[in-house]
């Protein structure tokens, strides 16, 4: 999570807005990762940080020439409130659609304690959502010329969801993919512990095996600190990299291996 400093002074962690390819585009700052897809028939939003940088989404998505009242769908990653907190904001000016994957709209009924909102002082007022939705395994979010093919991938919570997103650009199709939540955060044992989730570290390794079975050609980040993603850009390397994904895989298992060998459940 943020530090008290991104906090009090959010402006300071604003990212320019950028294109990367076809029809999606980079709105999110300098930590969380947000996505905008103008589809032809609306935009879709994924997830929409800090409510605290809510300015900050909002210059992004105009600095690049959309409306966000034209937000047509919001997506999120899983149910953390970093993912979450600008939400209800966008859905009022625009009537979005709201989607959340079936476990982590669970755990907002039942355990909205795991929305970490609670243990972040800013936050404990934020009112959970509500999602029009609840994505599962397979399903597909459409939307103009874009589909979104989801993948349940838990682990850093029970619905983390991973986004594979088909791209279209000058006659040639991409497919970019976004892994969910890959922090080891809910998985240090003081966490895991106190909070019942133990099992969260074997979620985490099956997710990872299970997407080694795909072979996206942009990989993005849920973060910015995570993976090529924001490396590519600050190199100015482009974001089509198909063997980039396989590399920032290895990276989160050794994360969860190193986890496992300095701080063991038992």
């Amino acid at each position: 999570m943020a530090s008290a400093d991104f906090y009090l002074h959010p402006a300071k962690y604003r990212e320019e807005p950028f294109h990367i390819f076809g029809e999606l585009y980079y709105v999110g700052d300098k930590n969380v990762c947000s996505y905008l897809l103008d589809t032809g028939e609306g935009l879709i939003l994924i997830d929409t940080a800090y409510p605290t940088t809510q300015a900050l989404l909002i210059d992004s998505i105009y600095h690049l020439g959309f409306d966000p009242r034209n937000v047509r769908k919001i997506l999120h990653t899983h149910g953390h409130f970093d993912h979450f907190g600008c939400t209800e904001f966008i859905q009022s000016l625009s009537g979005a659609e709201l989607y959340l994957s079936r476990a982590d709209s669970k755990m907002f009924r039942e355990r909205p304690e795991l929305s970490m909102c609670d243990v972040n002082a800013p936050f404990r007022a934020i009112e959970l959502f509500r999602p029009d939705t609840e994505l599962s395994e397979g399903d597909e979010v459409c939307l103009g010329t874009v589909k979104i093919r989801v993948l349940e991938t838990p682990g850093h919570t029970d619905g983390v969801l991973t986004y594979l997103l088909e791209l279209h650009e000058d006659g040639r199709t991409c497919t970019a993919a976004l892994f969910g939540g890959i922090g080891l955060v809910t998985m240090k044992s003081g966490y895991a512990k106190k909070w019942g989730l133990l099992d969260y570290r074997a979620k985490f390794r099956a997710s990872i095996k299970k997407l080694r079975g795909i072979h996206p050609d942009i990989t993005l980040a849920n973060h910015c600190s995570q993976g090529p993603f924001m490396r590519n850009r600050r190199e100015d390397k482009g974001f089509i990299h198909p063997k980039d994904w396989q590399v920032f895989l290895d990276e989160c298992q050794a994360s969860l291996d190193r986890l496992e060998q300095e701080d063991p459940l038992d």
